[in-house]
C-alpha cells in the first residue's frame, strides 16, 4: 500500500518533465495527435517497420493519385523499349512455371531511370545491374525500424538550422541512408559516362546537363553543382525513382491474384502495441524511482537535519510557498524545530532558524558558510556563476576577496562615512523634498520618488551621473528593477535552479526572468557610454573609472579578477542591492509615520531640538532600527553553501549543502522582543531613553557575507528620514482607509500599495 503514493508522485514527475518539451503542441492550430508517453513520446506506438498499421489507428488513410504529366514522345518511347526492359523474352520461359516478378519489375525501373541519368539501358543478366538491385533493397531495408528514425532526428538538429535542410556527404555521416556500396557503383558509372563527353552535340540525359552546370561553376565557392553532388543526386534518383514504382507495379501484380485482405491485421496489431506499454511504463517509473533515491542518500547520513517527507522527482517543491517563505518556514519550525531541511527536486536545502542557530552558522562558522550554492538561472542570463567579478553571489575565494576589498576601498575613498558623501546625500534629499513639495499636499505613493533619489546616489557613485526624476532612462530603470525583483519569487525560478536542464528548453530563460535581462542589457548601455567619456589621464570620477584603471594594470595578468566581465558583474550587484533595499525601507517609514502619528510627533520634536547628529538623536535612531526590524524586508536573506562539513545546532550539514539563514526568525524572535510582531521603537531604548542595539538585529546578515553596503545604507536612511521628517508632516488621505501594515512577500518585502499627504510644516 505505502507504493501507491509513490507511484503516483512519479507519474506526476515524468508528466511535468515530458510537458515542457511539448511546449509546442500548445500553440493554436497545432494539429491533434495521440497522447504520448512522458520521455519517450510516441516512439513505442508506432512500428518503424510498418507504420502505416500504426497510423491506421489514429486516422484511416486516404490514398490520393498524383497524376505527373509525361509528354508523348517519352511515353512513346517508355513504350517502344518496354518489351526488352521488362525482359519479356526471359518471361516466356518461365512457360506459366510459379516465380518472383520483383526482381524483373525492378530492373526494367531501374532501366528507365539509367536512361535519364546514363542514356543507357542494362541487359536483364548484367551483373551491374543485378549487383546495383541488390544494393537499392538493402538500402531500402535499412531505412526502416527505429534506430535510423532516431539517426534521423539528431541529424536533423545538428545540420538544420533556420529552417533549412541541407544534404551532407556520407563521408561525414555514417547514417547509411545512402550505403557506400551504392555510392562507388553510381560513381564508377559516372566515371565512365564522363570519357565520352561531346561538347558539340547537345545534352542526352541528366548527367551531361549536371556537369555543364559544373563547368559554368567553377571558381564559384557558393554554388552547390560539383562531382560530389552529382554522385548523390544520381543516387538519390535511383533510391527514390526505382523502389516506389516496382513496388507499386509489384503490389498491382498481387492484388490482381489475391484482392484485398480485411482490416483485422490492424486492429490486432494495435490491440498488442497497447498491451505491452503497461512494462514499459512500470520501467520507467522504477528507474526515475531510483535516480531520486540517489539524490536523496544524504537524508540517509546520521544526525542529518529533520524535515518533511519529499515526493520523488519533486521534492518539497510542491509543499513550500516560494512567494511567501518566512511563513512556510514558521510552519515547519514549529514542527522540526531550529535546523530543518527541505529537497528542492534533487537540491538539498537547510533552513537555519532563531538567533542562536543562524549566529552559530554565519559568525562561529563563517568561514564554512561563506560560499554561495549555483544558481544555473543566471548563467544563461550572461552572469557566470563562476566569475569571479561577482560581489554577491561569487563563490568563497580569493577572487572574491579582492573585489570585495577594491568595492569597499573604493566607496570609502569617493565619501563613504565622510562628510563629502554625506553633502552628496543631503543634496539630494533636498531634491527629493522639492518633489514631495509639489505635490502640494494631495495624496500620493511615494514609492516611486523614493526610489529615483535613492537611485541617483548609487548612480553617482558608480557613474558619477544623477538623473533626472523625469527622465525616460530612470523611469525605465526603476521599472525593470521592480519587475526583476518580483522574478526572483515564486517557484519559477526554484525549479530552474533545481533542474537546470530545463533551462536547455529554447527561450525558458528569458521567459521566466525576461526584467532581469532587459535590466542587464540597460546597465551595459550605461557601460558602454561611459567608457567612451573614461580619460585615464585625468582622476576617477567614480568606482567605474576606478575600475577601468585596475583592468589596465591587469593586463597580462590572467590572475586577476579585473577585466570587462566583471566590471559588468559588480556594477549590476551594487547596484541592484544598493538601490531596492534602502528605498523599500523608506517606504516601511513613511508607511509606520503614518499609522502611529504619536511616533511621528516625537520624531519631529527631536528634530527640532538637534538635527544632524545621531547621538543626540536616540529616539529617531531607534525608530529607523525598528523600521528596519519590522519591516524585514529580505526575511531569508542570500543563500549560502557549505565548503566542508559543518555541525549546526548538533545537526551535520554535509559539504555541497545549500542554507538558507532565516533572518525573519530573528527579527521577531519572542524571545529576544518585547513585542516582536508589532511596531515598537522602544525595542531599541533602555529605561533611562538611551538608544541601544541587540545581536539580534542583524537585517543585513551576518558573518564574512555581511552586507558591503551597510555604512552607506545607514547613511542614507538617517538623511533622507530626517530630512524629509524635518519639512512634512504625513498622514493618511482624508477618506482613504487606513493602509495595512502587512507587507508584500517577494524576495524582497515590499510594503502594500498605499498614498499619503505631505504637508509642509
Amino acid at each position: 500500500m505505502g507504493l501507491l503514493p509513490v507511484a503516483v508522485a512519479v507519474a506526476v514527475f515524468c508528466l511535468l518533465v515530458d510537458l515542457t518539451h511539448q511546449l509546442q503542441c500548445w500553440a493554436a492550430h497545432y494539429p491533434p495527435d495521440p497522447v504520448p508517453l512522458p520521455g519517450l513520446g510516441n516512439r513505442l506506438q508506432v512500428e518503424f517497420q510498418n507504420m502505416t498499421y500504426s497510423f491506421y489507428k489514429v486516422r484511416d488513410i486516404d490514398m490520393a493519385v498524383a497524376q505527373v504529366p509525361v509528354t508523348p514522345s517519352y511515353r512513346q518511347w517508355i513504350v517502344d523499349k518496354a518489351s526488352g526492359w521488362t525482359g519479356t523474352s526471359d518471361s516466356k520461359r518461365k512457360k506459366g512455371l510459379a516465380f518472383s516478378p520483383k526482381a524483373i519489375l525492378n530492373q526494367a525501373v531501374c532501366n528507365v531511370i539509367a536512361s535519364l541519368i546514363y542514356v543507357c539501358c542494362f541487359k536483364c543478366s548484367d551483373p551491374a545491374l543485378i549487383r546495383k538491385m541488390d544494393l537499392l533493397e538493402d538500402s531500402v531495408k535499412e531505412d526502416s525500424g527505429l534506430m535510423p528514425q532516431d539517426r534521423r532526428v539528431w541529424r536533423k538538429q545538428v545540420t538544420c538550422g533556420q529552417g533549412q535542410a541541407l544534404r551532407v556527404p556520407q563521408k561525414v555521416w555514417d547514417l547509411k541512408l545512402v550505403p557506400k556500396a551504392l555510392l562507388a557503383l553510381v560513381d564508377e558509372l559516372l566515371t565512365e559516362h564522363r570519357r565520352t563527353p561531346d561538347p558539340a552535340r547537345p545534352p542526352g540525359d541528366l548527367s551531361d546537363v549536371f556537369l555543364a552546370e559544373v563547368e559554368q561553376a567553377k571558381g564559384n565557392p557558393e554554388s552547390s553543382f560539383s562531382d560530389e553532388n552529382l554522385c548523390l543526386v544520381a543516387a538519390d534518383l535511383f533510391k527514390a525513382g526505382m523502389a516506389t514504382t516496382s513496388t507499386t507495379l509489384g503490389w498491382t501484380l498481387l492484388l490482381m491474384i489475391v484482392g484485398i485482405r480485411g482490416r483485422g491485421r490492424y486492429q490486432n496489431l494495435c490491440s498488442n502495441l497497447s498491451m505491452g506499454l503497461l512494462p514499459v511504463a512500470v520501467a520507467v517509473a522504477i528507474f526515475l524511482l531510483l535516480v531520486d533515491l540517489m539524490h536523496r542518500r544524504q537524508r540517509w547520513a546520521a544526525r542529518y537535519p529533520p524535515g518533511p517527507m519529499p515526493v520523488p522527482g519533486l521534492g518539497n517543491l510542491l509543499q513550500v510557498d516560494f512567494q511567501n517563505m518566512a511563513y512556510s518556514c514558521y510552519k515547519l519550525r514549529n514542527r522540526f524545530g531550529d535546523v530543518f531541511s527541505l529537497q528542492l527536486a534533487w537540491k538539498p536545502v537547510v533552513v537555519v532558524n532563531g538567533l542562536q542557530a543562524v549566529r552559530e552558522a554565519l559568525v562561529n562558522h563563517s568561514e564554512d558558510t561563506a560560499d554561495r550554492p549555483p544558481m544555473p538561472i543566471y548563467e544563461h542570463l550572461g552572469l557566470r556563476q563562476n566569475s569571479t567579478g561577482r560581489v554577491v553571489m561569487a563563490p568563497y575565494g580569493p577572487a572574491w576577496r579582492e573585489q570585495r576589498r577594491f568595492s569597499v576601498s573604493t566607496l570609502r575613498n569617493f565619501g563613504l562615512g565622510k562628510k563629502s558623501l554625506e553633502q552628496w546625500v543631503t543634496k539630494e534629499a533636498s531634491c527629493l523634498c522639492a518633489a514631495f513639495a509639489n505635490q502640494d499636499g494631495r495624496a500620493f505613493s511615494p514609492n516611486t520618488l523614493l526610489s529615483q533619489a535613492v537611485c541617483n546616489v548609487i548612480a553617482s557613485l558608480i557613474y558619477a551621473r544623477r538623473f533626472e526624476y523625469d527622465d525616460p532612462a530612470l523611469i525605465r530603470m526603476m521599472d525593470l528593477l521592480e519587475d526583476s525583483l518580483k522574478e526572483d519569487s515564486g517557484l519559477m525560478p526554484q525549479v530552474l535552479n533545481a533542474v537546470p536542464m530545463l533551462l536547455r528548453i529554447p527561450g525558458v530563460a528569458e521567459k521566466a526572468l525576461p526584467g532581469q535581462k532587459a535590466l542587464l542589457a540597460l546597465i551595459d548601455e550605461l557601460l558602454t557610454e561611459h567608457k567612451m567619456t573614461h580619460d585615464p589621464n585625468q582622476p576617477p570620477r567614480d568606482l567605474t573609472d576606478v575600475f577601468l584603471t585596475e583592468v589596465e594594470k591587469a593586463k597580462g595578468n590572467p590572475e586577476s579578477s579585473f577585466n570587462d566581465e566583471n566590471l559588468r558583474m559588480v556594477v549590476t550587484d551594487l547596484f541592484t542591492a544598493g538601490m531596492a533595499t534602502t528605498s523599500t525601507t523608506l517606504a516601511w517609514a513613511l508607511l509606520l509615520m503614518i499609522l502611529h502619528p504619536d511616533v511621528q510627533r516625537r520624531v519631529h520634536q527631536e528634530i527640532d531640538e538637534v538635527i544632524g547628529e545621531g547621538a543626540r538623536m536616540p529616539f529617531t535612531n531607534a525608530v529607523i532600527h525598528e523600521v528596519q526590524r519590522f519591516g524585514d524586508i529580505i526575511p531569508m536573506s542570500v543563500p549560502h553553501m557549505t565548503s566542508r562539513d559543518t555541525e549546526v545546532q548538533g545537526f551535520l550539514i554535509p559539504k555541497g549543502t545549500t542554507i538558507i539563514t532565516n533572518l525573519s526568525s530573528v527579527l521577531k524572535d519572542e524571545t529576544v522582543w518585547e513585542k516582536p510582531f508589532r511596531f515598537h521603537p522602544e525595542h531599541f531604548l533602555d529605561t533611562e531613553g538611551r538608544f541601544v542595539k541587540f545581536e539580534a538585529f542583524m537585517p543585513f546578515s551576518a558573518g564574512r557575507r555581511a552586507c558591503l553596503g551597510e555604512p552607506l545604507a545607514r547613511m542614507e536612511l538617517f538623511l533622507f528620514f530626517t530630512c524629509l521628517l524635518q519639512c512634512f508632516s504625513f498622514s493618511v488621505p482624508e477618506g482613504q482607509p487606513q493602509p495595512s501594515d502587512y507587507g508584500v512577500p517577494y524576495f524582497l518585502v515590499s510594503p502594500s500599495p498605499y498614498q499619503l499627504c505631505a504637508v509642509s510644516r
